[in-house]
């Protein structure tokens, strides 16, 4: 199942690649992500060509359904993988999930994640795809996970856009302003 998911910000489009790149950025995820406990960057290292590799573990703040047998809290947290290109101010994603590894063959979630310009305003876009391999419940399964990650997104935005006006010390640090 394709996605895409698009929030204006009002920064400019470098500092929203340097606030991206802040390992610091992420001690206000659980503040913006309903589903997330806890965020922290277990990787970033510089690559060639002007691209830089981040790996961010999210520990999950939900526990897995009754029926979910063989499933632990642990298993419904992932690490996001990000390609940044800092040049092009994009980057490319995969979300891998802490399930068992024979497990990670049922479900792949990949994608873009970048800042534009548009009509004088930044703009963070999301696209990407998500399939879950999973007879009789995938199709259902993907529509599922594709709103709570667009609802996880619409919380990173705001996380995005309240570090920005702190920066620029407008408004507090942690402020949740859901829409």
């Amino acid at each position: 199942m394709q996605f895409k998911t698009e929030n204006p910000l009002d920064a400019d489009l470098d500092a929203l690649v340097a606030l991206a790149l802040d390992p610091e950025t992420l001690r206000e995820v659980p503040r913006y992500m309903p589903l997330v406990t806890s965020c922290v960057r277990v990787e970033q290292r510089a690559l060639d060509g002007g691209r830089v590799r981040v790996v961010d573990r999210y520990e999950p703040a939900i526990e897995p359904p009754p029926f979910a047998r063989g499933l632990t809290r642990e298993m419904l947290g992932w690490d996001l993988c990000l390609t940044w290109d800092v040049a092009a101010r994009a980057a490319e994603f995969v979300i891998d999930p802490h399930v068992k590894p024979e497990w990670k063959r049922y479900a792949d979630v990949r994608g873009v994640y970048r800042f534009e310009s548009r009509g004088g305003r930044a703009w963070r876009v999301i696209e990407g795809s998500l399939v879950i391999r999973v007879p009789l419940v995938g199709a259902v399964g993907e529509r599922f996970a594709v709103s709570q990650l667009k609802q996880q997104f619409d919380g990173e935005a705001r996380l995005l856009d309240a570090c920005m006006r702190q920066r620029r010390g407008v408004g507090g640090h942690g402020q949740n302003t859901q829409s």
